[in-house]
C-alpha cells in the first residue's frame, strides 16, 4: 500500500468514527432544558423565525462579508504555507511532510473555537440571543475559509460555496443525517474538481443547512436571550465550532488527496 493510500485509509477512518459520533449528555441536557422552558411559552413560528434568519446570515455573509472575515487573518500567508508545504513533499514524499498541510490548522482553529465560547458566554451573560446568528455564522465560515485555503482551495464562486454548505451539513448533523450529507459532499467535490454540473444549487443548501441548524440549536439560541441561562449556550456553540472545525478537516483532507495531490504532484 503507497503513502497515499494509507493516508486515504486514515481519513476514511476517522470520518466512519465522526458519522458514528453521538452528541454528548451535556449536550443533551442543555437542549432537553431549552425546549423544556420554551415549548409552553413560544410559538411555533420562533423555530421558523430562527431558520428564517440563519439563512439570511448565509446570503449576507456569503455577499458581503467576504472581506471582513479576511480581515481576521492572513490569506496570503495560509497560502504561501500551503505552497511550501506541497514544495516539500514534492520533493521528499514521506508521511511527515504530508501531515504537514494539517498541523497548521491545529493551533489556529482551536483559538477560533476559544474565541467562540467567550463570545457566546458574554453574549449570553447580556441576553442577547438570535441577534449573534451572523456573529456565529461568520465564525463558521472564518474556520472553513483557512482550513480550504491551508489544502489549497479557494472559496469565493457559488460552487465551492455549495461544497462549503454540504460540509456544514456534515458537520452539525448526527446518525444517518450525517451519512447522507458525507456522501453528498464527496459528491459535489467530485463535480467541482472534474468540472460536471453539481445536482443541487446553493438556495437549496442554504436552506437545509439553515434548517439543521435551528433544529439544533434554535431552543439554545432562545436560552441565550434569558440572562439567568445565558452562559449555558456557549457549550453548545464551542460543540458545533468543535464539529465544524473537525469535519472541514475531514472533507478538504480528503478532497485534497483524491483530487489534489494524487493527480496533480
Amino acid at each position: 500500500m503507497t503513502l497515499k493510500e494509507k493516508e486515504i485509509c486514515y481519513i476514511s477512518k476517522k470520518e466512519k468514527e465522526f458519522m458514528n459520533k453521538k452528541p454528548s449528555n451535556v449536550l443533551k441536557q442543555e437542549r432537553d432544558m431549552a425546549l423544556n422552558i420554551i415549548k409552553d411559552k413560544l410559538p411555533q413560528k420562533v423555530f421558523m423565525t430562527t431558520e428564517a434568519v440563519f439563512e439570511s446570515a448565509f446570503d449576507f455573509i456569503f455577499d458581503e462579508g467576504l472581506d471582513l472575515i479576511e480581515k481576521t487573518y492572513s490569506k496570503e500567508k495560509i497560502l504561501n504555507e500551503y505552497i511550501e508545504n506541497k514544495n516539500n513533499f514534492n520533493k521528499e514524499k514521506t508521511l511527515k511532510n504530508l501531515r504537514k498541510f494539517d498541523n497548521c490548522l491545529k493551533s489556529s482553529n482551536a483559538i477560533s473555537i476559544i474565541s467562540t465560547g467567550i463570545k457566546s458566554t458574554a453574549l449570553g451573560i447580556v441576553g442577547v440571543g438570535m441577534p449573534d446568528i451572523p456573529i456565529f455564522i461568520a465564525e463558521i465560515l472564518r474556520v472553513i475559509y483557512k482550513t480550504a485555503l491551508s489544502y489549497g482551495y479557494r472559496y469565493e464562486n457559488d460552487r465551492e460555496k455549495i461544497y462549503i454548505l454540504s460540509i456544514i451539513a456534515f458537520s452539525i448533523s448526527y446518525g444517518e443525517d450525517r451519512v447522507l450529507y458525507s456522501k453528498l459532499c464527496d459528491d459535489i467535490a467530485k463535480c467541482i474538481d472534474n468540472k460536471t454540473d453539481i445536482k443541487v444549487s446553493l438556495k437549496d443548501m442554504e436552506e437545509k443547512v439553515s434548517g439543521i441548524l435551528a433544529k439544533r440549536i434554535c431552543g439554545v439560541k432562545v436560552v441565550q436571550g434569558i440572562m439567568i441561562l445565558g452562559a449555558l449556550s456557549s457549550v453548545s456553540n464551542v460543540s458545533i465550532m468543535n464539529d465544524m472545525s473537525y469535519g472541514a478537516f475531514l472533507k478538504y483532507k480528503k478532497r485534497f488527496l483524491n483530487y489534489k495531490l494524487l493527480d496533480k504532484k
